[in-house]
């Protein structure tokens, strides 16, 4: 299962549009068997933080907070979107993997553009 989480160094970013990059982890058998880091794009024509990592390839996303279009945009694309996760990149991956995390719509925020 492909995983990207939005981070800043490596912590889990506060808001998954504005971290630096995306570490994207793969997880088999409850462990982290691939792992990349992928630059934000950042708010560009033609390109957004949640279509590039639609673009990905991956499962699911997680991280902080979001506006509720970009949760569409990665939910359209077959992306499954959990906020409100903090802490350790890779421990949240392998939470969600194994059943551990859930989405949180309380961390859907207001955002102008996103």
């Amino acid at each position: 299962m492909r995983i990207a989480v939005s981070v800043n160094d490596q912590v889990i970013s506060d808001h998954f549009g504005l971290c630096e990059n995306y570490m994207v982890l793969d997880v088999e058998d409850g462990k982290i068997v691939g792992e990349e880091l992928h630059k934000n794009p950042g708010h560009a024509p033609g390109v957004t933080p949640p279509s590039f990592v639609a673009g990905l390839h991956v499962a699911a996303a997680l991280g902080g907070t979001v506006a509720q279009g970009a949760v569409d945009v990665m939910k359209n694309a077959g992306v499954d979107v959990v906020l409100g996760v903090s802490g350790d990149p890779r421990q949240a991956a392998l939470d969600y993997a194994s059943g551990k995390l859930k989405h949180d719509p309380e961390f859907i925020k207001s955002c102008g553009g996103c």
